[in-house]
Parts: C-alpha cells; sequence; structure tokens
C-alpha cells in the first residue's frame, strides 16, 4: 500500500487528522505566523521582522521561496536573549 493511500486511510479514521493516532506527532504543534502577525505582536512593522530574519536576529521558517512563517515563542526568546542590556 502506498503512502498515499494509509495517509487517506488515516484522515478518514482520524476524522481530518493524519496524525491524530500519533501523540508524539500532534504534542509537536507549534504556533507559525506570518511576518505580518508578528509584526503586530511586536509593535514593529513587517519590514523590520524582515529586517531581523535576514540579519539573524530571530529564527524564521522558510515554507517555500516566497513563504516565511516564526515561531512566535522562538523569535522572543531570540530577541530577549540577543538584546544587550540597555544599562
Amino acid at each position: 500500500m502506498r503512502h498515499y493511500a494509509r495517509l487517506k486511510l488515516d484522515m478518514r479514521r482520524d476524522k481530518g487528522s493524519p496524525c491524530g493516532t500519533h501523540p508524539e506527532v500532534s504534542a509537536m504543534h507549534v504556533e507559525l505566523v506570518t511576518t505580518r502577525e508578528l509584526a503586530k505582536r511586536l509593535c514593529v512593522t513587517p519590514e523590520t521582522v524582515r529586517a531581523w530574519a535576514r540579519r539573524g536576529l530571530i529564527p524564521s521558517i522558510r515554507v517555500s521561496p516566497k513563504v516565511v512563517r516564526y515561531d512566535p515563542g522562538a523569535v522572543i526568546r531570540a530577541l530577549r536573549n540577543g538584546v544587550p542590556d540597555a544599562s
């Protein structure tokens, strides 16, 4: 049986969730947000978010050549650890 066929069967059995029977896979759920959503949360512009990602200040996930997503928790941790103390 092909992988695709098994996935299709799993989706029917689990009502749309292909990994519903695998707790270790479903526990890996991470919220990913767009550049615009992250910018809004951080009160900066989307251009600033893109610049930080290009400079390696924040982690980004390239989903496709034109699509980038961010894990807000990882971004906040990176900003907290990478920003020098103001004093």
